[in-house]
């Protein structure tokens, strides 16, 4: 866990706790395996309200290596990694965390990939640019030449009022460092590192038990 919270190199945590990097190396494996397990899966597109209000925004997972998976490299960011689509509520809360796609998928791409507008409809959700042409609430593109309207401009700051709280509960996931730093693990490991943490993010502990009084 302390892996994943703040993505520390292996062989520092060797010496931390005084072992090896290889023993290190397998006891995040061991973990990862048995998290992936016991956790119950993470909500799926059929397990939200249809007729909830969301907002939508994609994200990158940096990642260190992928001269050998090209496919990782996102022109957007600048950067090689895995895309995440992230859905909140208007209040922030998040609802829906998309598998890790390669970074060079487009947003509209791996939206649909997720089959999240087989369950709802799309202008339930407001967006970013990045999402034009889906039917989501996003904001105008100013076309070269042609500025902005007033009321297009009045528009846009409106959808931008709802927009943040999406950004600011990516910013809250990413305090996983192994999110937003480049990570050091094998692509599949890391791939699993993903679905755990998407896992522990919605996973609730049962209730305390209550035994009535004699």
């Amino acid at each position: 866990m302390l892996y994943l919270q703040e993505n520390i190199r292996q062989q520092t945590l060797a010496n931390i706790f005084g072992t090896s990097q290889p023993t290190i190396s397998r006891a995040i494996n061991n973990v990862l395996n048995i998290l992936n397990v016991v956790l119950p899966p993470p909500p799926q597109p059929g397990d939200l309200n249809p007729n909830r209000l969301y907002v939508l925004d994609g994200t990158l997972v940096p990642c260190w290596w992928w001269k050998n998976a090209r496919n990782l490299y996102s022109g957007k960011h600048h950067k090689a990694g895995h895309n995440l689509q992230v859905l909140t509520d208007q209040a922030g809360q998040i609802f829906y965390i998309s598998e890790p796609l390669p970074g060079s998928t487009h947003d509209i791409t791996a939206i649909r990939n997720t089959g999240l507008f087989d369950h709802m409809q799309p202008w339930h959700c407001t967006a970013d640019k990045g999402y034009v042409g889906l039917g989501c609430n996003t904001p105008f593109k100013r076309r070269p030449g042609k500025p902005l309207l007033e009321w297009q401009k009045r528009f846009n700051k409106g959808i931008n009022t709802i927009r943040y709280v999406v950004e600011r509960s990516i910013a809250h996931l990413k305090t996983w460092r192994i999110l937003s730093t480049p990570c050091r693990l094998p692509r599949n490991t890391t791939i699993r590192a993903i679905n755990v943490i998407r896992r522990i993010m919605f996973y609730q502990p049962p209730a305390e038990p209550h035994f009535p009084s004699s």
